[in-house]
């Protein structure tokens, strides 16, 4: 970190820029922290696919349909906290850090993630993901959409057709 960031307060994890999260004194609880970002109360989840720790989750469509998108949420991760590997069975969808420091392993492969990362999960692809942080949440965003219908494919010509002009 060079003396321009420390002035800043921008921190530097696993190659992505942040700012310094506040104090936990600062933040007071990190529930109360994390109700700025949703609306209403969220629903509360615990070790998530086999992981650890908390994650707040809003439902930012409220069951509004709104396609091709089925779902908009705003999620906290608590810090230290990890989200097990699970695997995208209904939707594509995309992953948006907003605040912390974290990492996203898409399809076995990790990369760092934090605010401005934007990971992109086709169906059926896998995500885990862990808060690097032990004192501050990770905080993203998860928008997921109905997965783009395959083209159709033209029926393979016949030897006895002849070729379309």
């Amino acid at each position: 970190m060079d003396a321009a960031d420390a002035a800043l307060g921008v921190i530097h994890c696993a190659g992505v820029a942040k700012r310094a999260e506040p104090s936990a004194a600062a933040r007071g609880s990190w529930y109360a922290s994390a109700m700025q970002i949703g609306h209403g109360p969220p629903s509360v989840r615990q070790a998530m696919f086999g992981g650890h720790g908390e994650v707040l989750v809003w439902d930012l469509l409220a069951g509004q349909p709104a396609p091709p998108f089925t779902s908009v949420l705003s999620c906290v991760l608590e810090a230290g906290g990890h989200v097990g590997r699970h695997v995208q069975q209904r939707d594509s969808e995309i992953v948006i850090g907003l605040t912390g420091c974290g990492e996203a392993t898409v399809d076995g492969r990790a990369q760092p993630f934090g605010p401005g990362t934007v990971v992109f999960l086709p169906f059926r692809s896998s995500l885990e993901l862990r808060n690097e942080r032990a004192d501050a949440p990770l905080r993203y965003l998860i928008v997921k959409a109905t997965p783009a219908a395959a083209e159709p494919k033209p029926a393979p010509a016949r030897d006895d057709e002849p070729p379309e002009q």
